[in-house]
């Protein structure tokens, strides 16, 4: 529902007419100032500092991460969903967001068991001869 400018105008002056009245009666039960001043606006509050984190923040999702990399490292079975996030502690969202996020470093097999993916191997470079 909008409001037209005429409506806007005559509840401002019914809110006049009604400060009117308290200023008046103010004065009549021998208020402090004959004429009261209208209000002044509130200062505006200063802007709010950047946040700084704390020592209680949760981890980033990269210390999650490193969290279920070293679990997998720890036990080399396969490990379903399930099976991390219980032996972790972590909610059940942020290892599968994760592992979901993490194609390069787990792989997923057909009983739905995580695991780490090994690094390549390097190629082994031939010895220079002289």
């Amino acid at each position: 529902m909008e409001l037209e400018s005429s409506d806007l105008i005559a509840e401002a002056e019914r809110c006049e007419a009604y400060a009117k009245k308290l200023r008046e009666a103010v004065a009549i039960r021998g208020g402090s100032q004959a004429k009261a001043t209208p209000p002044t606006r509130a200062p505006i509050a200063p802007a709010k500092e950047k946040r700084v984190a704390k020592s209680n923040e949760p981890p980033s999702p990269g210390e999650r991460e490193i969290q279920v990399v070293e679990y997998l490292k720890s036990n080399p079975q396969p490990k379903t969903i399930a099976e991390i996030f219980r032996g972790l502690g972590l909610p059940r969202g942020t290892v599968r967001s994760v592992l979901k996020r993490g194609k390069d470093k787990f792989e997923k097999d057909r009983q739905k068991r995580w695991r780490l993916i090994s690094p390549p191997a390097k190629p082994s470079t031939p010895a220079k001869q002289e």
